[in-house]
């Protein structure tokens, strides 16, 4: 070691030069230890309550990451990479758990209501057929045979069939329907009862629904309960 003002040779760790008398700027100094990022440690805990209320997840994903870059552009000023790294973990992990908790409870819900939707055609119609006949025996004081005497034609595609006797029904373009054993549509001179039947998933059971002279569609067959 030299002395930097006089340029001799001086004990390592010296604080004054022997020689001219000189202060040694440094010597005998310990270097600062970096401190620990206060980011990470921010990132740490943001993930761990993530666990108990998701949201905190994702900050806390962020400021991990931002802590972490930090921690290797200045790693003599700044330590806890090891806890950066694990608040990114924690916090990733949280948030696709928590990911998988709302999807677990929104998919099965949104199945439900997509099914309702699919539902309200055959309650509509049947409705509609109810009026339709109804009014056809008002004006011919008794109940249509068939859907051409009647006249009734769904709007739009259909996925039910509907049947107003076992011979006369209207089936959906893609697939043929026949009512379930046990199930009668008919028409009598006392009244009527008509049946819709139809599938609102891809299983082999159907979803079948039912209108008669009290005005008011019932569901014989749930199928989104199968």
């Amino acid at each position: 070691m030299n002395c930097p003002n006089c340029g001799k040779e001086i004990p390592e760790g010296s604080n004054f030069c022997p020689n001219c008398g000189g202060t040694i700027k440094g010597a005998g100094q310990v270097p600062a230890m970096p401190k620990t990022s206060g980011l990470a440690i921010t990132s740490l805990i943001l993930g761990i309550l993530g666990i108990c209320y998701g949201l905190t997840a994702i900050p806390g994903l962020i400021i991990g990451i931002i802590a972490y870059r930090d921690i290797k552009r200045r790693p003599k000023e700044i330590s806890g990479e090891g806890l950066a790294l694990a608040g990114i973990i924690t916090s990733a992990i949280t948030f696709i758990l928590g990911i998988g908790i709302i999807l677990a409870i929104a998919i099965p819900s949104f199945l439900r209501f997509q099914a309702k939707a699919k539902q309200s055609e055959a309650t509509t119609n049947l409705s509609a057929i109810y009026n339709q006949q109804m009014e056809f025996y008002y004006q011919n004081n008794r109940y249509a045979q068939s859907f051409e005497e009647l006249g009734f034609r769904p709007v739009g595609k259909t996925r039910y069939a509907y049947f107003l006797t076992k011979e006369s029904s209207i089936q959906p373009e893609d697939r043929f329907y026949e009512l379930p054993e046990g199930m009668e549509a008919y028409v009598d001179e006392n009244g009527f009862q008509i049946i819709a039947v139809g599938n609102i998933d891809s299983d082999k059971s159907v979803d079948v629904w039912m209108i008669d002279t009290n005005g008011s569609p019932i569901i014989l067959m749930d199928d989104k309960r199968n």
